[in-house]
């Protein structure tokens, strides 16, 4: 008989659960760094508690334009917790198309990582888009994007008019005690949490309204027939603009207790040496992605464990 164990709960119950349950263990595992599910529930907890001091609260919209690194999950478990809803905004966008999404989702606050060259320059796109942010949006708001109130930038050194990461990292303390409490125990499981914009190919993107425990469900309903485990190591090429990403790479570890591998960028050769070195044992792609590993001279040299792979493809 079918039983679903989710009902009534919300992604920060979840979260709860997994880091009582597998404490120490890895939870996810990125270029720039591993998490461990206590890890996890911990920064989020810190991250939590700085957007609410930043004025953040249920049902605000907060858009994330990264590549799959290390700060997403406690950003992303950090919003879910308060209630906030999430826009996973492409990391392939051109300048028109992340001046859509921002302004089509209303997003209070974007934070986004600046990267250093061959990669992506989301610093001159944003400021492309967006060039009030450089003499700051308090004072200069931007008649473009009205709702963008402003920006935190992932950097070494951030960009004029953008929030460090470490800013808002510690601005956390400023968050009254049982801020955070009262913050959770307003977040329903029916509440809106992500904006997954579609991809538009035959009009403009439409924002999708995915609520907690029907991204909980999916993320276990896909992770059924794979038999997912704890001892399970589990690599994705998805980003995190994509469902595949946002919903199944990012809570398969929580509801299955398994250790999921990101990569940043695919790169197929990379991808191959990501599986044997971090022996993965379970992957999930589009056909292209298996085309590529087939078809990869590496293919023959790496020392593979994998015996369950996940596949989007036509029959």
């Amino acid at each position: 008989m079918w039983q679903d164990q989710l009902s009534g709960k919300t992604i920060r119950h979840v979260l709860a659960d997994a880091a009582q349950r597998w404490g120490d263990r890895e939870a996810m595992v990125f270029e720039n760094g591993t998490l461990t599910y206590r890890q996890l529930e911990q920064s989020s907890a810190a991250l939590a508690r700085a957007f609410l001091a930043l004025g953040i609260r249920r049902a605000d919209i907060v858009a994330i334009w990264m590549a799959g690194y290390a700060e997403w999950p406690p950003l992303y478990y950090a919003l879910a917790r308060i209630g906030a809803i999430m826009v996973p905004v492409n990391t392939r966008f051109r300048a028109d198309e992340l001046e859509y999404v921002l302004r089509k989702s209303k997003a209070r606050l974007l934070i986004f990582r600046d990267e250093k060259p061959p990669k992506k320059d989301y610093r001159a796109l944003l400021y492309d888009v967006c060039p009030e942010i450089e003499r700051g949006l308090e004072k200069h708001p931007s008649s473009h994007l009205p709702h963008l109130a402003q920006v935190v930038a992932i950097a070494d050194k951030p960009p004029p008019g953008c929030l460090s990461f470490a800013d808002l990292q510690e601005t956390g303390a400023r968050a009254p005690n049982g801020a955070l409490a009262d913050a959770e125990a307003l977040v329903q499981p029916d509440d809106v949490a992500l904006l997954q914009f579609t991809s538009g190919t035959t009009a403009d993107p439409k924002g999708a309204m995915l609520y907690q425990l029907a991204m909980l469900r999916g993320a276990n309903y896909c992770s059924v027939p794979l038999r997912l485990g704890e001892h399970d190591r589990y690599f994705s090429p998805q980003p995190f603009f994509h469902a595949g990403g946002s919903i199944k790479v990012m809570m398969a570890p929580i509801i299955t207790g398994c250790t999921m591998v990101v990569q940043a960028y695919f790169d197929p050769g990379e991808a191959l040496y990501f599986m044997e070195r971090y022996q993965c044992n379970v992957t999930m792609g589009h056909q292209p992605h298996y085309i590529e590993y087939l078809n990869h001279p590496d293919l023959a040299k790496r020392r593979l464990c994998l015996d369950r792979g996940l596949i989007f493809a036509s029959p």
